[in-house]
């Protein structure tokens, strides 16, 4: 069976088009639990019978609680995927890395001949697609439940409480009326597309360093090999952030110094990071101001939602149980006329001054990755009694004759480097550096090297002057 699948493209000249196209519509495709062949990994995992199938503007409003883990149980259907890639190219980049980072599990809704036709009989039913979706969700396999999440621009509804991890969160922005107490004229609009194109020649792109949220910041561009460096004083840094991808107009330019100012933010900085509750705003709202703990970024405004449980009701003994927390937040974004920008709390890691909750806020600040591997990947590892073949002796030099010493720590348990040094008859030395072949066992496109793929290297962690542990 055929559909027509239509796509929306904007071309050079601002112009909408519409672009249908012809595809196939499969019977056999993949629901992701048992009825339909094997679990994917992370619905394994979930240990509950209620699966969320979220829309694209809850994705775009939520994916930073995504990306932290903080929100459980999502099924990512492919119109979302899609329809990111066409509103918010940005959101759709990180959503990209982060499937396959955590090897979310994506529903193929556009090819799926079930869903299609389920959706065509419902659609007098003035539900949205995301709730028609569900809804064959709960037809198709009735051993769990599902249920649809929009964004609350979307539909206003309270969000379930199994949605989120039962830690400390902010599921709602702050007020616009807490937002307008705290103003600043000081900071200019960012510019438009047009407005941009007429400057052009004076503008430079790339993510901004900021040192301290007292000094400015600097951008630094590689054009053709060459690498400018342009200065960003405070009062021009206009609500950029440490690591945004920024737009900048070249103001001034004497031999390589140079000065600009921030004239558009392409790309917010979503990286979580450490804070403490420096203020309570308003009390019976939740509404507080965090202090990051890195002096590189400005205090954000964060509502509180709950904790364990327990509703706005009990603020005053969440607001004392967060002080001895290790908090994880984001900045969501920074309207022109307000004083702050405003985001979420995403995550509580432990007890402060704890050395688990204190690397765990590490971890999350620089996108480390620290989950097990997959079951998958770990079927494709040798045995514990694997020895060398016959095939392998014969294709390879034989070097067990030479006095070869690793050069790994006393409890390392992944020795992989190691040295030989050698007399010569003729007096010289011969030295040789001896690197495991780790490519040996793992081959191309395998679980394994999907994981090697994703963690790309080793993190050690430095306590007390001992590397204490090793992430894969």
């Amino acid at each position: 069976m055929d559909r027509i699948y239509t796509v929306y493209r904007q071309n050079k000249r601002g112009e909408l088009l519409k672009l249908p196209t012809q595809i196939y519509l499969s019977k056999n495709i993949q629901c992701g639990f048992e009825c339909c062949g094997s679990t994917n990994p992370r619905i394994k995992e979930s240990g509950t019978d209620t699966f969320y199938i979220v829309s694209d503007e809850f994705l775009n409003d939520f994916i930073s609680f995504i990306e932290t883990k903080t929100i459980r149980n999502i099924i990512i259907t492919r119109t979302a995927v899609m329809e990111l890639k066409r509103k918010y190219i940005n959101t759709y980049r990180r959503l990209s890395i982060i499937i396959d980072r955590y090897n979310l599990f994506v529903l193929e809704d556009i090819y799926y001949e079930s869903i299609y036709k389920y959706v065509e009989e419902n659609k007098s039913t003035g539900s949205t697609y995301y709730d028609m979706v569900s809804m064959w969700y709960n037809i198709h396999n009735m051993k769990y439940k599902y249920v649809s999440v929009h964004s609350q621009r979307e539909v206003r509804s309270e969000y379930s409480m199994g949605l989120f991890i039962s830690t400390v969160y902010s599921s709602v922005l702050p007020s616009d009326s807490i937002r307008g107490m705290y103003v600043c004229d000081k900071n200019m609009e960012y510019l438009g597309k047009e407005d941009i194109i007429k400057i052009e020649d004076r503008t430079e792109k790339g993510f901004i360093s900021i040192e301290d949220r007292d000094s400015g910041g600097i951008l630094l561009c590689n054009i053709e090999g060459y690498q400018m460096c342009i200065s960003i004083p405070r009062e021009y840094l206009n609500r950029a952030i440490d690591r945004d991808y920024v737009i900048v107009e070249v103001l001034t330019e004497d031999g390589d110094a140079r000065i600009g100012r921030v004239i558009s933010v392409e790309r917010r900085s979503r990286k979580p990071f450490p804070c403490r509750i420096l203020k309570v705003l308003d009390k019976e709202s939740g509404h507080i101001l965090v202090e990051p703990e890195m002096n590189n970024l400005p205090n954000v405004i964060c509502r509180l939602s709950c904790i364990n449980g327990r509703t706005i009701e009990d603020i005053s003994d969440i607001l004392l149980e967060l002080d001895k927390r290790v908090l994880l937040g984001v900045v969501e974004e920074w309207s022109v006329n307000e004083k702050y920008p405003v985001g979420y709390i995403i995550k509580d890691t432990g007890e402060k001054e704890s050395i688990e909750a204190e690397t765990a806020a590490l971890l999350e600040h620089h996108a480390i990755l620290d989950q097990p591997f997959e079951i998958s990947a770990v079927q494709e590892l040798p045995n514990e009694d694997w020895t060398v073949s016959h095939n392998d002796l014969n294709e390879r030099e034989d070097l067990r004759g030479y006095p070869i010493a690793s050069i790994d720590p006393e409890g390392c348990i992944d020795i992989d480097d190691a040295l030989h040094a050698k007399y010569n008859e003729d007096g010289t030395i011969d030295m040789g550096v001896h690197i495991a072949d780790v490519t040996h066992f793992v081959k191309e496109d395998s679980n394994l090297d999907r994981e090697g793929r994703i963690r790309g290297c080793t993190t050690y962690l430095l306590i007390e002057g001992l590397i204490c542990f090793l992430l894969y």
